[in-house]
C-alpha cells in the first residue's frame, strides 16, 4: 500500500500521466476486487472497481485524501449504493449498463476478452501494449481482438 502523499500525488497527475493511473490502478484494483469479492461475487467486484476508476477520471479536483483506502472504500461503497434500487442488488448488468451506456447491448455480445481489452482501451486510456503485458497475450493478438470488437459495435 502506498503512503497518503505519494497516493494523493498520483491522484493529481491520473488524468494527464498515464504512468500515475496505472501505478493506482495496479496498487487498488486488486484491493477493491479482493474486499468486495467476498460479499458481492468476483464479477460484480470487477464492475464497482472498474466503475471507480471511471468516476476518478471524471472528477475533475479531488481534495488532499488523508487515508488513501478509507476514501477508496468509501467511494466504492456509495457506487454500490449508487447500483441499488431500494435495496436491491441490480447486479453487474445494470452497473455495466450504466457504464457503457448506448454500447451496452453491443458489448454484452462481445466475447468476455475482446470485451476487457476495449473497456481498458476506451475507458482506463490503457495501451495496446499495456493491455497484452496485463492480460498475457501478445500485441498482434490484443490490437486483433480490439479491431474486431469495435467493428462489431459499429455494425
Amino acid at each position: 500500500m502506498m503512503n497518503p502523499d505519494s497516493f494523493n500525488d498520483l491522484l493529481k497527475k491520473r488524468k494527464t500521466d498515464e504512468a500515475a493511473l496505472k501505478a493506482l490502478y495496479d496498487c487498488y484494483f486488486p484491493k477493491i476486487v479482493n474486499r468486495l469479492s467476498r460479499q458481492y461475487g468476483k464479477d460484480f467486484a470487477v464492475s464497482i472497481a472498474r466503475e471507480f476508476f471511471t468516476k476518478i477520471m471524471m472528477i475533475d479536483k479531488i481534495k488532499h485524501i488523508k487515508h488513501p483506502l478509507i476514501w477508496i472504500n468509501n467511494m466504492c461503497d456509495q457506487i454500490i449504493k449508487e447500483s441499488h434500487d431500494d435495496g436491491v442488488n441490480l447486479g453487474e448488468t445494470e452497473i455495466e449498463r450504466r457504464m457503457f451506456g448506448e454500447f451496452y447491448e453491443g458489448m454484452n455480445k462481445l466475447a468476455p476478452d475482446t470485451k476487457e481489452i476495449i473497456v481498458k482501451h476506451i475507458y482506463m486510456q490503457r495501451s495496446f501494449e499495456e493491455i497484452a503485458d496485463e492480460l498475457g497475450m501478445k500485441l498482434d493478438i490484443v490490437k486483433e481482438k480490439y479491431a474486431e470488437g469495435r467493428k462489431q459495435l459499429d455494425n
